[in-house]
């Protein structure tokens, strides 16, 4: 799910439908409204979402499958039991993880909200995105100054490995363009997309690359709002994995004639893409958002939300199977 790594827009494009590779429209969903001030990742374990809001009193907030309100907890601060700046989070056995950027760690409380430890990383600035595959720790970083995009940690927080090249640049606001980097987990294997580059780099467990999945190129610009500079032609905005199921969100941002779609890419193989008429629109978004849009899903829908006011876009799956000809 979940972003802030660079500022841009949410921008709107339109792909010309081809014989295998084009776009459906979805107008049949849902729309769902929250209590929550900037929702930035969601995790879903026993039947409950469990919604991490970045500016909210409460940073982590459960629902049911209806999305009706069970409970809330977690305060930001710096008492031991706080966070500053919560990033990420994911479940992992039964407890939950929260990634604190402003104090380089990974704090772990029960499903119920106890504190049960603080996980302090070594030798890495501001970590941005993690996930955890046998009790190792996969993180990237926004500040990059190494030669590797993700960082290996073992569960008490030692740094065990790195792996993934970055592309080098002299101009430091294109390398982190270029090379800002989230990751997720699928199959116990890590999945890392990009900010700028039209593909996805899929490696196993040890760092060793198992498959880099090339994306269509989208026909669109990205321009960076304060130094009016091209960004590049393609923005992957978040992805969710869940039982061979991979949904990956993508638009970019240009300033003049939005059309305020976004593009939902099934079967990174395929590469279908289903179209959201006025996604910008539905989810209350104006020009002054640059926050990150977020997907997730359980069994039967697909979530799209917006980093503000709460409203979450609900799709069935049986539409996108339809649509796929399952």
């Amino acid at each position: 799910m979940k972003k802030n790594i660079c500022s841009i827009m949410i921008i709107s494009l339109f792909i010309i439908s081809c014989a295998t590779k084009g776009y459906q429209n979805i107008t049949d969903y849902d729309i769902i409204e929250l209590e929550i001030v900037n929702l930035s990742e969601v995790q879903y374990c026993n039947d409950y979402f469990f919604i991490l809001d970045k500016e909210g009193r409460n940073i982590i907030n459960i629902y049911d499958s209806d999305f009706e309100t069970i409970d809330s907890f977690i305060e930001r601060g710096r008492g031991p039991s706080e966070l500053i700046e919560p990033t990420d989070f994911m479940i992992y056995y039964e407890k939950i993880y929260i990634l604190d950027k402003q104090s380089n760690c990974i704090k772990v409380y029960s499903l119920l909200g106890k504190h049960l430890e603080t996980i302090y990383l070594e030798d890495i600035i501001q970590p941005n995105s993690f996930t955890i595959i046998d009790d190792n720790i996969y993180l990237t970083n926004m500040v990059v100054n190494n030669e590797y995009l993700i960082s290996v940690y073992n569960i008490h927080g030692n740094k065990i490995r790195s792996f993934g090249d970055i592309i080098d640049s002299e101009d430091l606001f294109k390398k982190v363009a270029q090379n800002a980097s989230l990751i997720e987990k699928g199959n116990d294997m890590v999945y890392s997309y990009f900010l700028k580059q039209a593909y996805i780099c899929i490696y196993n467990k040890d760092g060793s690359l198992f498959k880099k999945v090339e994306l269509l190129k989208l026909p669109f610009k990205t321009v960076d709002k304060y130094k009016d500079e091209e960004l590049g032609t393609f923005i992957v905005q978040d992805m969710s994995i869940l039982n061979n199921e991979t949904f990956v969100l993508i638009g970019g941002g240009l300033f003049e004639n939005e059309v305020n779609s976004l593009y939902l890419l099934n079967d990174i193989n395929n590469e279908k893409y289903f179209q959201i008429e006025n996604l910008k629109g539905l989810l209350g978004l104006d020009n002054s958002d640059f926050s990150f849009c977020n997907i997730f899903q359980d069994d039967d829908f697909i979530f799209v939300t917006g980093p503000k006011w709460g409203k979450i876009i609900k799709i069935s799956k049986k539409i996108i199977s339809k649509e796929l000809g399952r």
